[in-house]
């Protein structure tokens, strides 16, 4: 009987585990594509009207932050859709600032029916955001996006 338990504990342990990867996979998915920031702001600051001119791009595993045609920052992320709020954690591996390579940035996230929440701790951060919004004093950037269009 005892066999029994473990045998039916350890398969269910095994299938909760393979859903929270498919949780992932759906929501690396749901990124894909090119986000135009509607609303913007970092450090308690509004900074709606110069984000408009950047662009989020998710590529797979990587994503990319665009000025323009000039690449900001570029790096790899991870999802964990497990935690409340949903998780991301981002590593820059190119950018305009050079001590920025190799950090993480970790962030949460919500996908919405319109778009896309994300608020971020700036690159090398310890602290996770644990709410949609910036404090002064933090490089905390907080954007709400919208997907574009094919």
């Amino acid at each position: 009987m005892m066999k029994y338990v473990l045998t039916v504990l350890v398969v269910g342990l095994l299938i909760g585990a393979e859903n929270k990867k498919g949780d992932a996979k759906k929501d690396q998915e749901a990124l894909q594509g090119t986000w135009q920031p509607v609303t913007s702001e970092q450090a308690g600051k509004d900074q709606s009207e110069d984000a408009k001119e950047y662009r989020l791009i998710f590529d797979k595993d990587t994503f990319t932050v665009k000025k323009g045609d000039e690449v900001v920052v570029k790096g790899t992320f991870k999802v964990d859709p497990t935690k409340k709020p949903r998780t991301i954690d981002m590593t820059v591996t190119e950018g305009r600032r050079e001590e920025d390579k190799g950090k993480e940035m970790h962030g949460i996230y919500e996908l919405t029916k319109d778009g896309l929440k994300w608020c971020t701790s700036g690159p090398g951060g310890t602290e996770r955001p644990k709410e949609f919004a910036t404090k002064e004093g933090t490089r905390d950037l907080f954007v709400t996006l919208k997907k574009e269009k094919k």
